[in-house]
């Protein structure tokens, strides 16, 4: 995917500070600097003009508009009402106040340290010193005829246009200084400066870093964004905002008016199942084999905008995504891959995913489920056993199905794909009466002397390293997910809690509402800062599946607790599924639930601050 970047709204900047946006005084500034430097250069060529003596481009022209200043000199001789002294005199004045106003900015700049304005001022100092010794050389030495309070009066005039370099060389000291005091060769007195040294072996700074751009507060605040509470689409990239953006378009035009409906009657459209396979949700993660290859930032932001409307929607995709593509194409063979996943990620077929049993749920190590070896047929393996709340399975035309393998030692848990299409024994009824996901199907795998070949079973794991691998996929798309269901929670709650009126006011006025309105708010945006952390780090390979954990329980418990808060507000109409929420609640109850109990993601936690295991206790 591809994105243009937006034209800025104005001159930007960047400096060792960050980011500075120009002012409109600013680019005036530079203009008429600028113009000052062009003039003058082009005006120091005229014949009629002494540079020497003539420094402000204000009074070249007038040398040359007037020939009663080829001498001004001989002018500032004459007499006070001499028509050539009065010219002289009002083109000087004309120069210094245009002048000023420049020096005021330069100083108000300089002592700010606006360092992305430094370069600019130091040549418009540089331009002015040089221009002016010459003259003011002149003045003091050269024209002993002049009066000295005529001499004086002439100096004070040009004074304003030595402020700039007196003011620029007193900050290149300044700089030097601190920058000497960073190396420790003078101690640094301005209590706004901070210095870090990192001490090496010799006793030596390593490496210094001076934070005398620390904002004191004296930036202006920003005005606060309740709907981005902490400005996470200024940290997404603009691939990421495009495929969140095609996400929402999708969830609210395709999903939203059909979810009542499928809620009610307990029913799944598999249609939904090509629609995201034609946006590209499908396996979005995996580069190749016709999928998208986004980030795993981008996955989540699926995830959440899906949620938003059910989660029932976003655990069929999820199990397509991170329980059946993502071991094919971890774990697969090149054929399993170029078979399978162009098919799965267009949603021409459907996968399942079978590694809880009805007597083992978070205990996967002691499945029942076997693979043995085929005796009528080497080299193939024969499975048994059964495997429950299995979501996609009545409609799946493909199974990731988790078996201990008896005839190798150790019988290690191996991994096979199985066809509902050619394989004998195979059945997968639905389970009916459930009071959440109802928007998505679920599940058995009923195994009877089910013949797999060789070539289905993932020749590259070993383990429960294999089905971990999934769950940590899966966890890591839940917890964006639920995010977005308590997201919808809220936002029908405050809009209905403003709108709604008691005792004459609004139930938004009320303290209790915004109590909880605020921690919904809170939890929210603070979740997601967690979801996007370990987002960056799953891509750049640096997560720990204890990150996951973390995330996967923080945002289920927060997401179920907002539901059901969210509810509460609404009173009696909170229980009808027109405002939506009694169905999100309804569904976190089992988000908790699945992929990792909330007190199993606790124990994992609790091994890792710990290193004490406590799942046998």
């Amino acid at each position: 995917m591809t994105a243009s970047l937006s034209g800025l709204s104005s001159p930007v900047i960047t400096s060792r500070t960050g980011t500075s946006r120009l002012r409109p005084r600013d680019i005036l500034f530079f203009a008429y600097f600028a113009i000052h430097i062009i003039a003058g250069i082009f005006l120091d060529w005229h014949p009629l003009v002494d540079p020497a003596i003539i420094p402000a481009p204000l009074l070249k022209i007038s040398s040359i508009l007037t020939d009663q200043l080829k001498d001004p000199m001989m002018v500032l001789r004459t007499h006070p009402t001499h028509s050539s002294f009065l010219w002289m005199h009002s083109f000087i004045a004309g120069e210094l106040i245009l002048q000023l106003p420049l020096c005021i900015y330069a100083v108000i700049a300089i002592s700010k340290n606006c360092q992305s304005r430094f370069l600019p001022l130091l040549c418009y100092g540089v331009h002015t010193a040089t221009t002016m010794q010459p003259t003011m050389a002149h003045l003091l030495f050269r024209e002993p005829q002049l009066h000295v309070c005529q001499r004086s009066v002439l100096l004070g005039i040009y004074v304003p246009f030595l402020i700039v370099p007196v003011f620029l060389a007193y900050d290149s000291f300044r700089v030097l200084k601190k920058q000497l005091g960073a190396f420790g060769l003078v101690e640094a007195k301005n209590s706004n400066q901070y210095y870090i040294h990192h001490v090496t072996s010799t006793g030596q700074p390593a490496r210094c870093f001076s934070s005398s751009t620390i904002n004191n507060g004296s930036s202006k605040l920003q005005k606060y964004n309740w709907e981005d509470p902490l400005n996470l689409e200024s940290q997404l990239t603009d691939e990421e905002r495009i495929v969140r953006d095609s996400s929402t378009s999708y969830a609210q035009e395709q999903l939203l008016p059909r979810i009542i409906d499928a809620y009610r009657t307990e029913k799944f459209d598999k249609s939904i199942m090509k629609e995201m396979g034609e946006m590209g949700f499908l396996g979005s993660t995996i580069d190749g084999y016709g999928c998208a290859g986004v980030s795993s930032v981008a996955y989540g932001l699926i995830a959440r905008e899906i949620e938003k409307v059910d989660s029932g929607y976003r655990s069929a995709m999820s199990v397509q995504s991170s329980l059946v593509m993502h071991p094919i194409n971890e774990f697969g063979s090149p054929e399993q891959k170029e078979k399978f996943l162009p098919s799965l990620a267009k949603g021409d077929i459907i996968g399942a995913f079978g590694l809880t049993e009805p007597n083992h749920g978070s205990d996967p190590a002691s499945m029942e489920t076997t693979a043995r070896k085929d005796p009528a047929s080497p080299g193939n393996f024969v499975l048994s056993g059964s495997k429950t709340w299995i979501t996609n399975s009545p409609i799946a035309d493909i199974f990731i199905v988790w078996a201990k393998s008896v005839d190798e030692e150790g019988a290690p848990i191996r991994g096979f794909i199985l066809e509902k299409s050619s394989m004998k024994g195979l059945e997968a009824p639905a389970i009916e009466g459930k009071f959440g996901l109802r928007a998505s199907i679920t599940g058995m795998i009923l195994m009877d002397e089910v013949k797999v070949p060789a070539e289905n079973m993932l020749p590259n794991v070993k383990g429960l390293k294999g089905p971990f691998s999934c769950l940590n996929n899966a966890r890591y798309g839940i917890a964006w997910g639920v995010l977005g269901a308590a997201e919808s929670c809220f936002l029908q709650a405050r809009q209905y809690t403003l709108e709604r009126k008691q005792f004459g006011s609004p139930l938004a006025g009320y303290q209790l509402i915004q109590s909880k309105l605020a921690k919904a708010h809170s939890d929210i945006a603070i979740g997601l800062q967690a979801c996007l952390q370990v987002g960056r780090l799953k891509d750049k390979g640096e997560l720990a599946p204890e990150m996951v954990s973390m995330i996967k329980r923080n945002s289920c418990e927060k997401a179920l607790e907002i539901a059901r808060d969210c509810r509460d507000m609404l009173g009696g109409n909170g229980i009808s599924d027109e405002y939506h929420i009694i169905r999100h609640m309804n569904n976190l109850e089992v988000t908790k639930t699945y992929e990792g109990t909330h007190d199993m993601h606790s124990l994992i936690l609790g091994r890792a601050v710990t290193g004490l295991p406590a799942f046998s206790h």
